[in-house]
C-alpha cells in the first residue's frame, strides 16, 4: 500500500478518486480545473448549477 500510494501521489493521482481508466482521469481532471469537481471527485455547487441548467435547456 505505501508504495501505491507513493506511486499515484507521483504520478498525480488522489487516493479515492473515482476515475478508473486513463480517459476517466483526463475528464476528472477537467472538470476539477474548470472547478465543476472537488480534488476528490465529488461535484462542487458550480458543477451542479451547471448541470442544472445543462438538462434544463436541453428539456426545452
Amino acid at each position: 500500500m505505501p508504495t501505491q500510494k507513493h506511486w499515484r501521489e507521483s504520478a498525480g493521482f488522489a487516493i479515492g478518486a473515482v476515475a478508473a481508466t486513463k480517459r476517466e482521469q483526463i475528464s476528472l481532471n477537467a472538470l476539477i480545473r474548470k472547478g465543476f469537481a472537488a480534488v476528490d471527485g465529488q461535484f462542487t455547487e458550480a458543477g451542479l448549477a451547471f448541470y442544472r441548467r445543462k438538462i434544463k435547456r436541453l428539456a426545452a
